[in-house]
């Protein structure tokens, strides 16, 4: 678990959930927090790997199809790896409702995820919004919170 107790994760995360949803495998996980029934933040450190879908997939699913206007943020700060079928799981996902979700935004800080994130953007028509600095990614989750 990346944090050790509730204030752990309040340092990182000065959002209080409405719900969370987690996935483990040994020293990876991935973890959504849906905030407000517009904005989800989804969690991934260490490898972000197929065995994760089932459990990552459905509330993002459900706040974009419930919002029709969601803002998505993942934090991939943490992440080290992922497959290919969970890179183009996602990507479809958000291709294939694009008119569900009116930002989506990702904090990075490796160069291979930051090229595939130029690289999915170019589908997303700059849409699809990096972040290199926690402060800014912050600054556009406060910015979507605020905006309901």
């Amino acid at each position: 678990m990346p944090y050790g107790s509730t204030a752990e994760r309040r340092a990182k995360w000065p959002y209080e959930p409405e719900r969370i949803h987690r996935w483990e495998q040994g020293p990876s996980s991935a973890t959504v927090m849906v905030l407000s029934p517009h904005v989800v933040v989804t969690e991934v450190i260490g490898s972000f790997v197929s065995d994760a879908i089932d459990t990552v997939k459905p509330p993002i699913q459900q706040l974009m199809a419930r919002s029709g206007a969601a803002h998505v943020f993942w934090d991939a700060e943490g992440l080290e790896s992922h497959d290919g079928p969970v890179r183009d799981e996602f990507v479809g996902l958000f291709r294939n409702n694009r008119s569900q979700w009116a930002g989506l935004h990702v904090l990075f800080r490796s160069a291979l995820i930051g090229m595939t994130v130029g690289a999915v953007g170019l589908l997303f028509r700059g849409a699809l919004k990096g972040h290199r600095d926690r402060d800014s990614f912050r600054k556009a989750i406060d910015a979507a919170l605020a905006s309901e």
